[in-house]
């Protein structure tokens, strides 16, 4: 009864999101490898760059790869800067404060800590998703 009432989890709402928003010319960057495979599956053929471990893919590596080690907001401004596209940051945690170049696309929570008070089966899932635009070149 309770999985026909509830959504299984907020990686779904926040994949179809980036699914529905992702360009071609967007650079995919995750805050970490833990917050990739779940909405990897919803943009097949890209991968997710993962400034913490310093690689790119759609998968997380165990073992001694710093999967849990989160990038602060300041790599995709970094990585937009260096790649000159826009960048469409996926994190866990939402933006206090959201820089000037900088577009919230969604953030997905399925809330609750107890069964009784979860808005999803999946609990304590939390994306956070923001497009980062480049500076645009000034005029000669």
């Amino acid at each position: 009864y309770f999985a026909w009432q509830v959504p299984f989890a907020a990686g779904r709402a926040a994949g179809l999101a980036l699914r529905q928003t992702l360009r071609p010319e967007d650079v995919l960057v995750a805050s970490s490898e833990f917050v990739a495979p779940s909405l990897a599956v919803y943009v097949p053929g890209r991968t997710f760059i993962f400034p913490s471990t310093h690689r790119s893919g759609t998968f997380i590596i165990w073992r001694g790869s710093g999967a849990w080690e989160e990038s602060s907001v300041g790599a995709a401004e970094r990585i937009v800067l260096e790649k000159r596209r826009p960048v469409v940051w996926v994190t866990r945690e939402p933006l206090v404060r959201l820089p000037r170049n900088a577009v919230e696309i969604g953030v997905f929570d399925s809330g609750g800590d107890t069964l009784g008070t979860a808005k999803a089966i999946v609990e304590m899932e939390r994306y956070a998703i923001y497009r980062f635009n480049p500076p645009q070149a000034s005029p000669q």
